[in-house]
């Protein structure tokens, strides 16, 4: 099923089966878009930004991609809008980046060949058209630890990411969580744990790891810390072929001054390079392949985790009713956890008392402490 799918994905999108968006503009098999602005041109020369003002102003209702293009950083509120029409009298094919866009406006998908590369919260309006152009892409599947919805301040857990899963831009859907059919080159890896990306303070806890799936062998790498952004950097002699996958391990720390309550998740973004397959001569054969580097991979986002608070109760019990001058008495300090999170770093304090007229401190009592850890009933 899943080589089927690949086929027909890459199958030619032709005027038979194509299906137009409500009011495109349909250009005609000898002319070029005169109006409007060119992908190539400056200030975009190939990478059109939302979050560039000077972009903006330049982008005007239309755009005409003219060679690989990518549209970056046009969420929500800022979306795009334009007309994208291509030069059908241009008998080349591009790849089309969409980084998270959300996009409102029209293409054109008849007798085109090109390919879309659609990630990271991407939107086309949930509309059938150009569908047949897109292109699995590769994706991070990251995790929190198996089972656990609620951490504890000072409770040490680690994330991991499996790096790659083939993921579906059109259905929104992981197709094969074991690898990617495709060689991937050149990857970096970027997570940044701070207050502003996740919801929550974290810390970082020892030093992370990168090991190949299956043999658990270690993967060359570089590893750099700036402040809370973790990066990345996979050695460029690496190469992780089609149906293998690495992992990488990253442990973190809920520090003391998250209240209780709060929910965070956390975003690895990653770039990578990989071979892309063209149609040219549209006759429903891949006829040309082009290495792309970097494209953007699809994040990986974890589930939210909530932050439990501990509840500590204790009790000092001893069985000793009186206690005579230079005799030895016992003492049980039960601390018991009814809170919703693992207490983690606890310290218990027991002061003596000491008096001018009596005390306990005459004699060091460090030699006969001892402590133990109880299941919740007591006594396991």
């Amino acid at each position: 099923m899943f080589n089927t799918f690949l086929s027909n994905l890459f199958k030619p999108f032709t005027s038979k089966t194509s299906t137009s968006l409500i009011g495109l503009l349909l250009l005609g098999a000898a002319s070029s878009v005169q109006a409007g602005a060119f992908c190539s041109d400056a200030p975009f020369n190939g990478t059109i930004d939302g979050s560039n003002a000077t972009h903006l102003a330049a982008l005007g209702t239309q755009i005409t991609i003219d060679q690989t293009c990518t549209f970056i950083n046009f969420p929500e509120g800022n979306e795009l809008t334009a007309t994208l029409n291509f030069q059908t009298n241009d008998p080349s094919v591009y790849l089309i980046t969409f980084d998270n866009v959300v996009f409102t406006g029209n293409m054109a998908c008849s007798n085109i060949e090109h390919r879309i590369w659609f990630v990271n919260g991407a939107d086309y309006g949930s509309r059938n058209s150009c569908q047949d152009l897109f292109i699995p892409v590769e994706a991070i599947n990251k995790q929190n630890p198996a089972g656990v919805t609620t951490v504890g301040i000072g409770d040490p857990f680690t994330y991991t990411l499996r790096i790659p899963v083939l993921y579906d831009p059109v259905t929104q859907t992981y197709i094969d969580n074991a690898g990617s059919a495709n060689d991937l080159h050149s990857i970096t890896v970027t997570d940044d744990i701070s207050l502003a990306a996740t919801g929550a303070d974290l810390s970082l806890v020892g030093t992370p790891t990168v090991n190949w799936v299956g043999s658990g062998a270690p993967v060359n790498h570089t590893f750099n810390q700036v402040g809370d952004l973790l990066t990345f950097v996979i050695d460029p002699s690496v190469i992780i072929p089609a149906g293998d996958q690495i992992e990488i391990a990253i442990t973190v720390v809920a520090d003391n001054t998250n209240a209780p309550g709060t929910q965070f998740s956390n975003t690895a973004r990653w770039t990578f390079g990989r071979l892309i397959g063209f149609d040219t001569d549209d006759d429903g054969i891949i006829d040309d392949y082009r290495f792309f580097d970097p494209l953007p991979g699809e994040n990986g986002v974890t589930d939210p985790l909530t932050i439990g608070g501990p509840d500590l109760v204790v009790t000092k019990t001893s069985p000793d009713t009186a206690v005579n001058i230079a005799t030895a008495a016992t003492f049980t300090i039960d601390v018991q956890n009814v809170g919703g999170s693992r207490a983690w770093d606890t310290t218990i304090i027991d002061r003596l008392p000491d008096t001018a007229t009596a005390g306990m401190c005459d004699n060091d009592p460090t030699a006969t402490v001892t402590a133990q850890v109880y299941a919740a009933d007591g006594t396991t």
